[in-house]
Order: C-alpha cells, then sequence, then structure tokens
C-alpha cells in the first residue's frame, strides 16, 4: 500500500467494524433509505466501511484495498473521483431495491471493488502491450458477466461459499458499481483528452492566423 490515503481507508475500515470483536454488527452505519432521509445523512459515508461479520470484512476490506492500490492511475484527485462515482453507482441502485427486501440495510464494499476492477481492466485496454490489453479484456468480461449474472438472478454468483457470513447480499450493487465506475472513467477520460485536443487547435490558429489577416 504505498499510496498514503490507502493507509486511511484501511484504518476508517478497522475502526468503524471494531465492534465486530465483542459481536456487535455496527448497524448504526448502514444505508437505510429512510434514515437517511429523516436527517441521518451520516450513513451516506458509512456505509461501505461497515460489514456484517468479520468474514464479511476480510473478503471486502482486502479486495478493496488491493483493487485500489492496482490502480494505474496517478492522481490522487482522479482515483478519489473514481470511489465516487462507484460509489454514487452502488447507491443509485441498492435504493431502488432495497424495497424489495423486506427493508434491510445496505453495508459493505463490494459493490464498490467491483466499480475498482472494471476500471482497473479499462486502465489495461489503455496500454500499447498486447497481452496487458488482452487481460484487460479477459477481466472486464468475468467482471460485468458474474455483476449481470447476480443482477438478474438476484443471487450471488458464490454464495454456497458465504451461507449467512455476509448477511443478505443485495446483488445489484455489484453491476451498478460497475455501471458508476466506467461512468466516471469515461468522463475523465473524456477530460483529460478535451485539454490536448484544445491546445492542439489554439496550436493550429495561431500558425493559421498571418494568412488569414486582411490583407493592408
Amino acid at each position: 500500500m504505498k499510496r498514503w490515503e490507502t493507509w486511511i481507508y484501511a484504518a476508517c475500515i478497522l475502526v468503524a467494524n471494531t465492534g465486530l470483536v465483542t459481536g456487535a454488527v455496527a448497524t448504526w452505519g448502514y444505508y437505510y433509505p429512510d434514515r437517511v432521509i429523516a436527517g441521518e445523512f451520516y450513513r451516506l459515508l458509512t456505509h461501505p466501511f461497515v460489514h456484517v461479520s468479520a468474514y464479511h470484512l476480510l473478503l471486502d476490506g482486502s479486495a478493496f484495498l488491493m483493487l485500489y492500490a492496482m490502480l494505474k492511475e496517478s492522481s490522487l484527485a482522479r482515483r478519489t473521483l473514481y470511489l465516487l462515482g462507484t460509489h454514487i453507482g452502488c447507491l443509485i441502485g441498492v435504493t431502488f431495491v432495497l424495497p424489495l427486501h423486506d427493508s434491510i440495510g445496505y453495508a459493505g464494499l463490494s459493490g464498490i471493488a467491483h466499480g475498482l476492477m472494471a476500471i482497473w481492466a479499462l486502465e489495461c485496454l489503455q496500454s500499447k502491450e498486447r497481452d496487458t490489453v488482452v487481460v484487460g479484456w479477459i477481466t472486464f468480461g468475468i467482471v460485468l458477466g458474474k455483476a449481470l449474472y447476480e443482477a438478474f438472478s438476484s443471487q450471488m454468483l458464490f454464495s454456497f461459499m458465504h451461507n449467512s457470513l455476509i448477511g443478505q447480499p443485495i446483488s445489484v450493487s455489484h453491476l451498478s458499481g460497475i455501471l458508476g465506475g466506467v461512468l466516471s472513467f469515461g468522463l475523465l477520460q473524456w477530460q483529460r483528452t478535451k485539454g490536448p485536443a484544445r491546445n492542439k487547435l489554439d496550436n493550429l490558429g495561431s500558425k493559421c492566423a498571418p494568412y488569414l489577416a486582411a490583407p493592408d
């Protein structure tokens, strides 16, 4: 974890789940749309950090930290916007389907982690190395296919391995996290390429200006 902010995320995850040591689940941080509407806005930020069990924490936390560390983006601001995009995507998807799940809350980092995996795959597609591009396509296909299956079947792909250790998963969160990640990646790449294109047009204009000037 060579990026300093990764340690901050890791610390937040550990602190938010200290209650798991005594078996106390941190429902104080779960995302409940009705409670957010009632004024508990902090739940919009706390729900990714809190987890149902130590197993859920280990599974989600390790995946999130590893995938975040793997991002090729060098800008902290852009990495933060990637997280924000996947987070917002998760929230939108979960908000729509939570009423269908007996009003249970939502917690965990799996949706954001799926979004980060999709972003990493898209970064690989920008490589000039053929093998890296192939890995990017394979990774993106696997994570998107997994999320689509889970969203439309309402079942987690490896649910038989987890039993009740991850609570009652909201399967659409993975797909919505990916969509949020892809959208944020696309917008930031468009913004990045817009600047050089504008500079090229400005340079072209300055070169052509003497020839377009009206004669005396």
